[in-house]
């Protein structure tokens, strides 16, 4: 004989859908189709769902939209003298919730409810740090993306200071004396600069 199961019967077999499979795929674009419209008049319930998406707040494996955020990298292998907001830091990635339980959301409508009443400061800072992570070297392409950098008034040198270790040490001596030479004004030829 085989072993019964716990409750003492048989596993029943799941019953046979009276549904054929593209009759349910098609009510599933329908309904899917009905929650799209409709959100098409909830523009705050879309900016509430895409900051949650793109937070912690619902857990490193869960996708609201067919959207998953890039990882592009934006921390140098040589950290010092780098002004760095871990608002920055890249989430745990999806795959790390099997081992890290603090990372998964057991109740997604409840963790939904909570992150809504914090507010629209928190939601709208949810989606600048997700948007922010995001964003590709060279988005679109160099122009556009040397416009984003002037528009948005960025400038390295108010997140980075050059160092021995994260950049002198790293580039040639004839660079140096160049450099040396730019900064100074120094004529090469002058005892000054030999020295």
């Amino acid at each position: 004989g085989h072993a019964a199961h716990a409750d003492g019967g048989d596993a029943a077999p799941a019953p046979k859908s009276p549904y054929s499979g593209a009759l349910v795929e098609d009510m599933k674009a329908i309904r899917l189709a009905a929650i799209q419209t409709a959100l098409l008049d909830k523009p705050e319930m879309v900016f509430d769902l895409l900051a949650f998406g793109l937070s912690l707040a619902s857990g490193v494996s869960t996708n609201v939209f067919d959207l998953s955020p890039g990882r592009p990298m934006n921390c140098p292998s040589k950290t010092d003298g780098l002004e760095w907001s871990d608002r920055l830091a890249h989430p745990p990635a999806g795959h790390e919730a099997w081992s890290r339980p603090e990372l998964r959301i057991e109740d997604l409508a409840q963790a939904f409810r909570d992150f809504t009443a914090a507010g629209k400061k928190a939601r709208n800072s949810a989606l600048v740090e997700g948007m922010a992570r995001t964003l590709p070297y060279d988005a679109g392409n160099a122009d556009f993306f040397a416009l984003i950098e002037a528009d948005s008034g960025a400038s390295i040198r108010k997140v980075w200071t050059p160092t021995a270790e994260n950049f002198f040490n790293r580039v040639s001596a004839d660079y140096l004396d160049s450099l040396h030479l730019e900064l100074t004004g120094c004529d090469p030829e002058c005892n000054g600069f030999k020295a």
